[in-house]
């Protein structure tokens, strides 16, 4: 009597094979993706118009100039958005720091009035992400002054180049990784190093970046990626260049010198449609648009001829979720199998490998709960990735699916995974994450 051990291994597999199938989900010819419907909700970004004393308010994707806010601002520099959602910026002519309504644009109040503490020249303030203090950096005191988060009052001066390394006290910056919570990094200018500090005690910890690596020349605007790296506006050198985000080692130039015409990076930021990187090019008067995964220019955002700014300096982009993520190749281990532990099983024995998807930083201002949902997974060489991928749902919050992870040709495997996070404002941001299978003989 014949065994009917082979036929029944066959359907085995088959069964698991189609309860993983993808068919209810559209596809394009590279990517494996959720279709997300088009929800036209305004956002915007915050520009500062330093010669002309204005900030204005720009339509992220279309670059129209939908609001001035309704105040003189004496040279607008930097500026972030407070823990409610309202904007605050500080004005350099005029040594202080002003807040607007984050919804209307309507002037409140002085957060830091002018000279407190001995403020006269601020550049970039930030608010801590538990709210409990502002930090300013200020170009006379060549360093940094800490103020109360909810009244603005002055407490002290957090550092200054006679008791720190600081020398060009440009951009604040959190870091999304719990390696670095607690701390906060300064572009220091004129050491043209990225520095960081504890926030408690104000002890200097090190050089995250320490001077003139990868040719980094007065840095002054910075911020980490969709991917979780720190992105660099090397202004010396008109490029940007990216820094590991957990070792600081340089990465390469993401946008090389010049390119689409950038002269004098200020404020970089990642948002938009595509949540790709922004970059206020100072000198030729204009916002430029960077792919968020190759660095290639696409476009100008806005022109200061048209949209009538001069000098712009900052540009942060209106409330929207905080987002990075990371990805790993789980160990083929029995723990690695889930409910479905026979599907799981089969998966593993046809070369298929758990991939686990973690989220760093899945904050939001104004919304504790925004939705997150896997958008696509995308692989290079124009290669479709759907007989790699196994098990994963678009449109949801799914952090874990399988992998193929036998590659018998000659080059790297690279996987792009995207996620989005929405608040109830509409405010979007994507996160992106790759793993890199390298072929099996070698």
């Amino acid at each position: 009597m014949k065994s009917r051990i082979p036929n029944m291994l066959f359907f085995c597999i088959s069964m698991t094979l189609s309860l993983y199938s993808n068919a209810d989900i559209e596809f394009d010819n590279k990517s494996t993706q959720h279709v997300l419907s088009d929800e036209s909700v305004p956002q915007w970004y915050y520009l500062s118009s330093s010669l002309t004393d204005k900030v204005l308010l720009i339509e992220e994707n279309s670059g129209e100039t939908l609001q001035i806010l309704d105040r003189s601002i004496p040279g607008p520099f930097a500026s972030f958005i407070g823990t409610d959602g309202d904007y605050f910026v500080a004005a350099q002519n005029s040594g202080e720091v002003l807040r607007f309504n984050g919804k209307t644009g309507e002037y409140i109040n002085d957060i830091i009035y002018a000279g407190s503490g001995g403020l006269s020249r601020p550049t970039a303030p930030v608010i801590t992400p538990d709210g409990k203090y502002i930090i300013v950096g200020d170009l006379d005191l060549n360093g940094y002054y800490r103020y109360d988060g909810q009244t603005g009052e002055f407490i002290d001066i957090f550092a200054e180049e006679n008791t720190s390394p600081i020398d060009g006290s440009f951009m604040p910056l959190f870091s999304p990784h719990p390696e670095f919570s607690g701390k906060i990094f300064f572009a220091s200018g004129f050491t043209h190093s990225i520095q960081y500090y504890d926030i408690e005690t104000r002890a200097y910890e090190g050089d995250f970046v320490a001077p003139g690596v990868g040719g980094l020349e007065v840095p002054i605007g910075m911020s980490f990626g969709p991917d979780g790296h720190l992105y660099v506006a090397s202004s010396g050198t008109s490029s940007v260049k990216r820094y590991h985000g957990k070792t600081g080692e340089y990465m390469g130039d993401f946008v090389p010198t010049g390119s689409g015409g950038l002269d004098g990076p200020r404020a970089i930021a990642f948002g938009g449609l595509n949540s790709d990187l922004y970059v206020v090019s100072n000198d030729s008067n204009s916002v430029l648009i960077y792919d968020r995964i190759t660095g290639e220019y696409l476009r100008e955002s806005s022109v200061g001829g048209i949209s009538g700014f001069e000098e712009p300096r900052g540009l942060t982009f209106s409330v929207r979720p905080s987002f990075f993520i990371s990805s790993s190749l789980s160990q083929k281990t029995k723990k690695n199998y889930g409910k479905h532990w026979f599907k799981d099983f089969w998966l593993s024995l046809l070369g298929y490998s758990k991939v686990d998807v973690e989220f760093l930083l899945a904050v939001d201002l104004i919304d504790d709960n925004p939705k997150i949902e896997l958008v696509s997974i995308t692989a290079n060489n124009n290669r479709d990735p759907r007989k790699d991928i196994k098990g994963a749902k678009y449109g949801k919050q799914d952090q874990s699916f399988w992998l193929r992870t036998i590659n018998r040709g000659d080059s790297d495997k690279i996987y792009t995974i995207t996620y989005r996070a929405t608040n109830y404002r509409g405010g979007t941001m994507l996160a992106t994450t790759t793993l890199t299978i390298p072929p099996s003989n070698k």
